[in-house]
């Protein structure tokens, strides 16, 4: 659900992969003002025994929405956490980014954004990519 925070910054729910009205009106006719920010959390991942292609399909049904929100506000950001399961399943998320011309400008470890943070993960990414 949408929401205003304590800092009164607008808070809208994105549903990955689901292109209707109220997706399309938000990512490119949002009147009141520009998406900004894309927060998503561990959005690519999958079962083992999905096939690639299934794979290749969700990641690029996420980077679709990013890029259509980017075409409203080209200076938008999309921050992603992203735990890295296997390497083929990470480089083929890298090659989707390329082919929707995307790119990481920084990878940080949840240390870096959470005072104190400690878990047993230590396969954990927080990617910000425009």
């Amino acid at each position: 659900d949408d929401d205003v925070n304590e800092n009164r910054v607008p808070v809208r729910q994105l549903r990955w992969g689901e292109f209707n009205k109220q997706t399309i009106d938000l990512l490119c006719f949002n009147n009141d003002d520009n998406l900004d920010i894309i927060l998503g959390s561990d959005l690519f991942y999958e079962e083992m025994q999905e096939t690639d292609t299934i794979v290749e399909e969700k990641i690029d049904r996420v980077l679709s929405m990013v890029v259509l929100a980017k075409q409203r506000n080209p200076d938008l950001m999309f921050i992603c956490s992203a735990v890295i399961r296997t390497f083929d399943q990470y480089q083929r998320f890298l090659q989707s980014l390329c082919n929707w011309k995307l790119e990481v400008l920084h990878k940080y470890t949840p240390q870096q954004f959470i005072q104190n943070y400690t878990s047993e993960h230590n396969d954990i990414e927080i990617l910000l990519i425009r």
